[in-house]
């Protein structure tokens, strides 16, 4: 799948993601999970992807492989805009991508909830060393429709616009404090 993400990411209290995901299941939500959900990122072998503003990581649900997804540089907008391109796997993709030279770089891991509700998914993540989050994604590409969803339910945190590699790999620096 190759889309445009829009989203916003929050943090928030682990208290409220009970009462958001409440909120959104009242209102019609779907839920998927909770999961466990590990992302590997991995470095380029002749590039900088952190310069470029690029990711590419492997997703591991419930100890299994997933998806392989390449994130591109950011794009300007009220919320955080980039492409994605997500391809599912059914096996592991990290032999290949080593044979490739690419080499793992960062470790996310999260217990993740999903939430469909209209036109936007929302992710509650606990994530390890991190705290928690809510991500709240158009799944049309509309700033609109984040926007309505974050009134809707009424959800208040702290705008994040780094991503969770971001934030580990800067914990791991010893430059971010865990909450």
């Amino acid at each position: 799948m190759d889309h445009v993400e829009v989203e916003v990411k929050l943090r928030v209290p682990c208290s409220q993601l009970e009462l958001i995901a409440n909120r959104a299941i009242q209102a019609g939500g779907k839920v998927e999970g909770p999961l466990e959900e590990i992302d590997v990122y991995y470095q380029h072998p002749c590039r900088d992807l952190k310069v470029s503003d690029e990711a590419l990581r492997v997703r591991y649900v419930n100890g299994s492989p997933r998806s392989i997804t390449y994130k591109g540089p950011r794009e300007a907008g009220q919320f955080k805009a980039r492409r994605e391109v997500i391809v599912d796997v059914g096996s592991d993709p990290d032999v290949l991508l080593r044979q490739l030279g690419f080499e793992p770089a960062i470790r996310v891991s999260k217990a993740r909830t999903y939430i469909r509700l209209g036109n936007v998914e929302l992710t509650l993540d606990n994530v390890e060393g991190l705290g928690c989050f809510v991500e709240v994604e158009s799944l049309r590409g509309k700033d609109e429709d984040v926007s309505a969803a974050i009134k809707a339910l009424d959800i208040r945190g702290e705008v994040v616009n780094r991503t969770y590699a971001e934030l580990v790999a800067e914990l791991s620096s010893g430059s971010v404090r865990s909450t």
